[in-house]
């Protein structure tokens, strides 16, 4: 973590492939922090192989899961709006990708629906703190009062297996 870089890469996707590979790696009780998707498979190969280390997920499958439970959302509050493609596609964007004339049709939706409106805003929300980069110690300390505020916030929401999903755990400092 401190040098930027990958540690190591290698194929396989499941433990009989891996295992042997493992078990012959040193300081597998040293490492203390694991990146990767959210596969089962993979949690329970890294809690096995590497039983002191936190497992992180990537950002990519972050935001993948946060689409996910949004969407879930959108289908109980309008199950008709998210069979429509073109609203489909503008939900699923950030919105800072999103042209004038693209926002000006989402947000005509979604003034018709407040709950969603709150809750698609809440995703925007977190996707901007998920894709922060250059992130350092005094950063973090400004944001992240503000995204445990959001996590908190959603506990009382459509969005609450998200925000329980997303609770940080207590790290060692």
């Amino acid at each position: 973590m401190k040098n930027h870089r990958v540690f190591d890469v290698k194929l396989g996707r499941s433990e009989p492939s891996l295992s042997r590979y493992l078990k012959r790696m040193q300081g597998r009780e040293q490492v203390q922090i694991v990146v990767m998707d959210l596969s089962e498979t993979y949690r329970r190969i890294a809690q096995h192989y590497f039983p002191n280390a936190i497992i992180v997920a990537d950002r990519f499958h972050v935001v993948r899961l946060i689409n996910h439970h949004f969407l879930k959302a959108w289908k109980q509050q309008d199950e008709q709006g998210r069979k429509n493609r073109g609203l489909l596609s503008l939900m699923r964007r950030h919105e800072w990708n999103l042209s004038d004339k693209s926002r000006v049709r989402l947000h005509a939706y979604l003034d018709n629906y407040p709950v969603l409106k709150a809750l698609y805003d809440v995703k925007q929300k977190l996707n901007r703190y998920v894709l922060l980069k250059t992130v350092n110690k005094r950063r973090m300390q400004s944001k992240l009062p503000g995204f445990l505020a959001l996590l908190e916030q959603m506990k009382a929401s459509p969005l609450k297996a998200l925000a329980n999903t997303l609770i940080p755990i207590p790290l060692k400092t």
